[in-house]
């Protein structure tokens, strides 16, 4: 880790004591844990993350990263760890937020799966607040915990006076935050994981959505804050063909949410106003030629079918997540727990 990341990670973790409840901490052992990151395309953020994972109070850690990369990124010398015994690194053939996720839940070995981005600031004690507040007696009922995350300030001097970005009030969550949660991976399970058909968009809000149709709600967790950096490299914004399905979307279920229902949804003035207004608004005037408009209309289609029609069933999540990521351990020990899926 750089001298100026070790600057910023000491500030992040007063902002996070400022920001997050206290807890009563778990102590005990024989908890396992899976700690699931997903990257694409920035593997030195990713190596900060992972060695802050490996200073972490609570020591029965499994730590599964996802890659959805391409085969030309490597991540060969970007991290420094020495390939420790409870790290499994995992090669997808495609990023959609949905594989990868289900491929990681698929691997993991703990009784709880804890979700964090690879771009984060982490206290010592955040796997252990996770812990604690699933074993809790809230927490074992619910088995969804959706945490707060603080967004990187700009300046110092706002470290230390910034409030969680995400902060519901009270005790249940009002959505399902990717960047940092945890779930009970048999509950996760028998949910059917999370909706692979949905690529890289929206996977956490359906799968939030059908957890709250089916099974109730999940725990706001101010206890456990992160501070999200914020990358402004690698991540699904990197990608051209990415950026094109998540305009896509946003223009869908804004075309969706004002019209009801389904076959107005393709009048192609309100399409093509709202094409125009997402790419110029988000500064993604790169996508206006003839080939970036094409994508942007099918991936719309493919979405608005899939979202109206509900085609696909949930019980074929995980078989579908495999089939599409083709997961490839590059090391670790998950192999004969993926084959046997």
């Amino acid at each position: 880790m750089r001298g100026d990341e070790l600057r910023e990670l000491e500030m992040a973790r007063v902002s996070i004591r400022n920001a997050q409840d206290p807890i009563d901490l778990f102590n005990g052992r024989g908890v396992g844990v899976s700690v699931v990151i997903v990257t694409y395309k920035r593997h030195d953020i990713l190596a900060c993350t992972l060695e802050q994972l490996m200073e972490q109070d609570y020591h029965e850690v499994e730590i599964i990263v996802v890659d959805g990369s391409p085969d030309t990124e490597c991540i060969s010398g970007k991290i420094s760890l020495n390939k420790p015994d409870n790290l499994t690194y995992i090669r997808s053939a495609v990023p959609w937020l949905g594989v990868v996720r289900n491929i990681g839940m698929l691997a993991a070995t703990g009784e709880i799966v804890i979700f964090v981005d690879d771009d984060v600031y982490l206290d010592r004690d955040f796997v252990r607040r996770h812990v604690s507040l699933q074993l809790s007696e809230m927490g074992r009922k619910v088995k969804l915990v959706s945490g707060n995350y603080i967004a990187r300030p700009n300046e110092p001097i706002e470290w230390v006076r910034k409030v969680s970005e995400y902060r519901p009030t009270g005790r249940w969550a009002t959505g399902l935050i990717t960047l940092n949660c945890s779930i009970q991976r048999s509950a996760a399970l028998s949910c059917g994981g999370f909706n692979p058909y949905l690529r890289v968009s929206e996977e956490d809000r359906e799968f939030y959505a059908r957890w709250a149709k089916g099974r109730g709600r999940a725990l706001n967790g101010s206890e456990i804050v992160v501070v999200h950096r914020c990358a402004r490299k690698g991540g699904c914004r990197s990608d051209p063909e990415i950026l094109a399905y998540q305009t896509a979307v946003r223009m869908a279920d804004e075309v969706i949410r004002r019209l009801s229902t389904l076959p107005f949804a393709f009048l192609p003035v309100l399409i093509g106003g709202i094409t125009v207004r997402s790419m110029a608004g988000r500064k993604m005037r790169h996508l206006m030629t003839k080939r970036g408009l094409i994508e942007v209309l099918m991936n719309y289609l493919t979405y608005c079918i899939l979202k109206s029609h509900k085609i696909r069933n949930r019980s074929a999540y995980f078989m579908r997540s495999l089939e599409t990521g083709r997961p490839r351990v590059i090391f670790g020990s998950c192999i004969p727990r993926l084959s046997q899926q």
